[in-house]
């Protein structure tokens, strides 16, 4: 918001009205543009920043119906207050430019008070809208850099879950002497499989970006459960006992059970 003067934009086709206007209103310290005719004027509203039109109803060129018509129907104008010019015997023109959207309307010949009264009362419902729109714009700035900040530290957070979950993963693999990069063979051969699932029509609807991205992550756990079989099973190097190979089945359900706990203890957290 500024403390610049109103610029107001007085259109008129008489020019002795359009005189008179604009020394009264120079007086009272405000900015003012003026146009002789409606096309005059509406040049000038899309090319600078007015507070508020004075405009009269009978114009050539272009009369004030039609110029009120555009500038209600222009987003970019239709917040300027217009206060119609009128003859006293134009009454039902008066009527029907409130109806089309006009704020209020100045009787000629001008009575200072009048004119004053109507153009402080017009200001203050600009005013009201500008501060609307000031804090409206602070609003949406703060509420975009609060969410760039979530943003950011979700995406931390998700970076610090990665690294846990794969630094889980890999100290299960650490205990099997076995399985080379089977961690990282297995996230990719997830990857690969969850991209070509989503290209066909009974998968289509249920696997996205964010399904593959969770499928690569969560992949690596899936031998978590090792962690729970005794080394002298786990690293044993020739064939395992039928008993041996029960007990390394169960990291399967061991995983399943370690993850179900964590999950839950999420929740409560």
């Amino acid at each position: 918001m500024t403390n610049r003067p109103y610029s107001l934009l007085v259109v008129d086709d008489t020019e002795m009205n359009r005189d008179l206007l604009s020394r009264r209103l120079r007086k009272n310290g405000y900015h003012v543009a003026l146009a002789a005719n409606g096309l005059d004027a509406l040049t000038q509203l899309r090319d600078a920043e007015f507070d508020l039109i004075l405009l009269d109803i009978m114009m050539p060129v272009m009369d004030g119906y039609q110029v009120l018509e555009t500038v209600k129907a222009d987003g970019k104008l239709r917040h300027i207050p217009v206060i119609m010019i009128t003859a006293l015997e134009e009454m039902d023109s008066v009527v029907r430019c409130i109806e089309m959207g006009a704020e209020d309307y100045l009787p000629k010949p001008f009575n200072p008070v009048l004119l004053q009264a109507r153009i402080n009362a017009s200001l203050e419902k600009k005013r009201a809208y500008d501060t609307e729109q000031y804090y409206r714009r602070q609003i949406e700035e703060h509420n975009s850099q609060l969410e760039e900040r979530v943003q950011q530290q979700v995406k931390e957070i998700s970076s610090a879950q990665l690294a846990t979950i794969f630094a889980m993963s890999k100290l299960a693999e650490s205990r099997d002497t076995d399985t080379g990069q089977h961690l990282e063979r297995v996230r990719e051969y997830c990857k690969v499989l969850a991209l070509h699932l989503a290209k066909t029509e009974k998968y289509a609807d249920h696997i996205d970006a964010r399904f593959v991205d969770d499928i690569f992550a969560a992949s690596p756990l899936h031998d978590i459960g090792k962690v729970g079989v005794p080394d002298h099973i786990l690293q044993k190097p020739g064939r395992l006992t039928a008993e041996e190979r029960e007990t390394m089945k169960t990291h399967t359900t061991l995983g399943a059970d370690t993850l179900r706990a964590v999950r839950r203890r999420a929740k409560i957290t």
